[in-house]
């Protein structure tokens, strides 16, 4: 598997790189309310993990204003807990997961993509909603599966959730996870055409 420190970076530019494009389409979340308390997160993570104790907690913030709570348990795992949803959205470090038996090892790709897949429905609400939009194989035996919410015209919702796998050992890790509510029509407004004749107009 890929050090922790390699892993924290993947997940925060996969997370700032989704809330950058959902801002830039004009799909953006209502966001309203106050932040949860630090408390409030902790039983977030522990319902989402088994943690034995909380080494620190601290307020952090992505680009696109989101608020989140970084906590790191004592095995120095990582979680990060929307601070206005109170959702774990990103874990670095071991999975809660069934180990896989020596005799079905190494996974076949679509073993593999359903092994993501089976961990990430009981973490993900309405996770039926989503497609596989993306598999990537990458180094080290590892494979990434995104699922999305796609729109019928093709745009893309802010909620999404990726993990990888690793064949080798079965192993799951870099899980990174978006769930949000958009309250504008995804309709695009402009043609494919005109839009195309639009940024050529500008080049």
């Amino acid at each position: 598997m890929l050090k922790l420190s390699k892993i924290r970076v993947i997940i925060l530019v996969m997370v700032t790189l989704v809330v950058l494009a959902a801002l830039s389409l004009g799909a953006v979340a209502l966001i309203s309310g106050k932040d949860i308390s630090p408390s409030k997160a902790i039983t977030a993570v522990r319902n989402f993990a088994k943690v034995n104790t909380i080494k620190s907690i601290v307020k952090d913030e992505f680009k696109g204003k989101r608020s989140v709570y970084e906590i790191v348990s004592d095995d120095n795992r990582v979680f990060w807990v929307d601070a206005k949803t109170g959702k774990v959205t990103g874990v670095v470090g071991k999975l809660d997961e069934e180990p896989v038996g020596g005799q079905d090892l190494p996974l076949t790709k679509e073993a593999a993509r359903e092994r993501a897949e089976n961990y990430i429905k009981n973490k993900f609400e309405r996770f039926e909603e989503l497609e596989l939009i993306n598999t990537t194989a990458g180094p080290g035996n590892i494979y990434t599966f995104t699922w999305q919410k796609v729109d019928d015209n093709g745009a893309r919702y802010p909620r999404w959730a990726t993990i990888t796998v690793d064949t080798e050992t079965g192993k799951l890790g870099s899980y990174a996870s978006r769930d949000e509510e958009i309250h504008i029509s995804t309709k695009p407004q402009v043609s494919k055409d005109e839009a195309i004749q639009a940024a050529r107009a500008k080049l």
